[in-house]
């Protein structure tokens, strides 16, 4: 008797145990979640460094160790809209110096090559920066669903603005014959001036953005990995820099591929 009684008190002591456990784990998980709501919406996109068309690093978004307001447009070297909007793209981009704001264009598709990047710059004479990504690492950071797409984050890593940058097409192929609104240079005085904007995206209109979704499905060491390498190990590994040993091409990588991490 004395046993089933004392079985029922440790049953009894054991349920509100469990209870202030399960309530103790439901308050840190919803102060995790909270956490986590406010880290989500850091975009980690200051300060990631990237290699452009020419094989330079450019680190997004800092120069001179100043953190500064970043602007990227993914562009495609076919898609005619993105051919047409980089008269004012360069028009925008003398502006977002002035106003020391980063602008930079994006090149994503899965087949381009550094080649062609480099002749559709020399051909339709753009004048900003054109960061290769060909290891979608930019695309998995800001998910652009067409070309021309902007995106442009603010100094504490928030993205304030993305989508079209004016409402000069209304559906591919067909113009806007009102008067047109500025979407991205908005975005560009709101982000430069610390003001807010009225509005957080409008839908762009362009071709497909044909990386969207696919997996890379055959690592190529030039397109996937060099870049990488280069704009986060180069500047330390190689002659006369204080890396111990050089990583600038596939020879040197592969050599100490156990102790890169």
């Amino acid at each position: 008797m004395l046993f089933c009684v004392l079985i029922k008190i440790a049953m009894r002591n054991f349920i509100i145990v469990g209870l202030i456990a399960l309530f103790c784990i439901g308050a840190v998980a919803l102060d995790n979640s909270k956490q986590n709501a406010e880290e989500q919406k850091k975009l980690q996109l200051i300060g990631v460094r990237a290699v452009d068309i020419d094989g330079k690093i450019h680190i997004i978004g800092i120069q001179n160790r100043k953190v500064k307001p970043v602007v990227i447009v993914f562009l495609e070297i076919g898609c005619p809209i993105s051919q047409r909007y980089i008269p004012m793209l360069n028009q925008l981009y003398e502006e977002a110096q002035l106003k020391e704001v980063d602008f930079y264009g994006g090149i994503s598709h899965p087949d381009a090559t550094g080649n062609e990047a480099r002749n559709f710059r020399d051909e339709f004479k753009i004048q900003f920066p054109m960061l290769f990504d060909g290891n979608l690492d930019l695309t998995l950071r800001l998910n652009p669903s067409v070309v021309p797409e902007a995106f442009v984050v603010n100094k504490v890593d928030e993205l304030i603005y993305f989508g079209r940058i004016n409402d000069q097409y209304i559906a591919p192929g067909k113009f806007n014959k009102n008067e047109r609104t500025p979407d991205l240079k908005l975005a560009i005085d709101a982000v430069s001036s610390g003001s807010p904007i009225p509005y957080k995206t409008k839908k762009a209109v362009g071709c497909i953005f044909e990386s969207k979704g696919k997996e890379v499905l055959e690592v190529n060491y030039n397109r996937h990995i060099s870049p990488i390498i280069k704009a986060n190990c180069t500047f330390c590994h190689k002659p006369g820099e204080i890396g111990p040993f050089p990583f600038r091409n596939f020879k040197e990588v592969t050599r100490r591929a156990q102790m890169i991490q």
